[in-house]
Parts: structure tokens; sequence; C-alpha cells
């Protein structure tokens, strides 16, 4: 099937707050992005991450995963033209480098999604090398379907190449989580929150960024990857961490004990202490 038999449709429609559905709809003056995903003989792609972000920056990133009927939506976007990627593990991944987003209207997307030949990381667009030792922040917040904050989400970034220890974070009361000094270069995302389905990127991180994030529950007897039933990973405190300092009321560590003298063994007869009185 060729790349423009992929792209059922995409386009605009009137933005009426009566077709928002269950979700909030978006703020006055912003537009949003739906549409649905299937596979070639109409099934629904469950679970892909879908991400949006200005054509100008990257600093401003949009994301969400399609449900249970492969669509999905992202609203309170500006006014402007995006790039949209639609990735999941084993189909080959969808990307537009040109869609615009105008208020009043709704951007349409409808694709047609295809089995990968080989499997390949999810990436998006590298932009130029940053100066060697360059850190930056990663912020954001995550929500519910309806807009509302989601506490208590994890967040991980990991090192494709192992190269560095993963940087974890949990969102607050609001919804927010803000990570800084995060080194340049490429990252794993995920974002995981119970009950809702995970959202996974790679990130090439050139500058401080911001991050939307809309989880989506998970589907009736949707079977998760195995890597979601997986306990999250726990950061280990360094040794020496608890070790006793002076003016410390308690220690962690353990004092060695004594090593027990050996038993003694009864002197032979005509020895000078078997005879002695």
């Amino acid at each position: 099937m060729g790349a423009s038999s992929r792209w059922l449709a995409w386009g605009a429609a009137l933005l009426l707050g009566a077709a928002a559905g269950p979700e909030e709809a978006p703020p006055s003056g912003r537009a949003d992005i739906q549409g649905q995903l299937r596979l070639a003989r109409g099934v629904p792609v469950v679970g892909a991450t879908i991400l949006v972000h200005p054509v100008s920056s990257r600093s401003e990133l949009h994301v969400t995963a399609t449900d249970e009927k492969g669509a999905f939506r992202l609203d309170g976007l500006e006014s402007g033209t995006y790039r949209f990627e639609a990735r999941r593990d084993g189909l080959e991944p969808l990307v537009k480098d040109s869609l615009a987003v105008r208020y009043p209207y709704r951007a349409i997307v409808e694709a047609t999604m295809e089995k990968a030949a080989s499997e390949r990381p999810a990436a998006t667009a590298s932009p130029p090398p940053s100066a060697p030792g360059a850190a930056f922040a990663i912020a954001g917040t995550v929500r519910d379907p309806r807009g509302s904050p989601l506490a208590e989400a994890r967040i991980r970034l990991v090192r494709p190449d192992g190269s560095a220890d993963p940087v974890w974070a949990r969102t607050g009361p609001d919804g927010e989580f803000d990570i800084a000094g995060v080194a340049a270069g490429t990252w794993d995302l995920e974002i995981q929150g119970g009950g809702f389905l995970p959202l996974r990127l790679r990130l090439d991180l050139e500058q401080s960024t911001r991050l939307h994030a809309k989880l989506v529950p998970h589907p009736l007897g949707y079977v998760p990857a195995p890597e979601d039933l997986m306990p999250p990973e726990e950061p280990i405190p360094p040794a020496g961490l608890f070790e006793a300092r002076p003016g410390a009321e308690a220690t962690a560590t353990a004092t060695p004990r004594p090593a027990a003298a050996p038993p003694s063994r009864p002197a032979p007869p005509g020895s000078p202490s078997a005879s002695a009185p």
C-alpha cells in the first residue's frame, strides 16, 4: 500500500462544543486535533502514541494515546502548523510534517497503519547537537481524558544505550512534574498512570521542553505489553549513604562481631598441663 493511501482523510471541521462528548471543550480561542487510526482490515489501533508539536519548535509537545476504538484527541492547541506523529510497536510510523490547526476549526486525521517490516525504535527528528555538557529541564502536566490533573503518574527517562542512570519523577496533586538538569541527547520517555495506557516516545533533548500529556484508560480485555506488567523500578541508594556520622543518633551500618575463640581440646596424658595438680 502506498504512502498516499495510508492517509484516508485529513482536514478541518467546525469546532462545536456540543461535539466534544464527555471530554472538556478546548479553551476559547484554541483548537484541537482528533482522528482515528486503523489497520488495513478496519481493526482499530489501540495504544498508539500520538505526538504533535509546532513545526517551528520542539519546546512544546502534546502527547496522548489511541483508545479502544483507535480514536484520539488533543485539545487546547494554539492556531498554527504542527508536525504529527503516530507510532506503535510492530507498526510503521505515520508522520505528517505539516498539519494546519486553526480556531474555530478542528483538525481531522484518519489513517491506516501497516505492519512494520522490522522493529525500529520510535524517534522524533533529531535537531542539531547541543554543546557538550549541556543540560535542560523537562516539565509538564499529565491529565485524564476529562482534563482533570492526574496525581502520582510516573515519568521515567532512560538512555537507549544505557550510558546514564534512569531519571524518575512523579506528578503532584496538580498533575505537574518538573525535572531539572537533564543531560542533552536522546532519551526514551515513558509516562504511566494506574489504569491508563502508557505513553512512550523517544525524545531528542536539545532545549528545555514542556510536555502536555493526556492518558487514556485501559480498554476492557486489553492485553498490556510485558514491560507494563513489571513493577516500577526504584532507585537504589549509593553505598555508604546511611553510614553513621558524628552526632548521629542511629546508624544503619552493621557492626562486625568479634570472631569466636576456637574450642579448647583436652591435653594429652603425660603433658605438663595434664599432670599439674
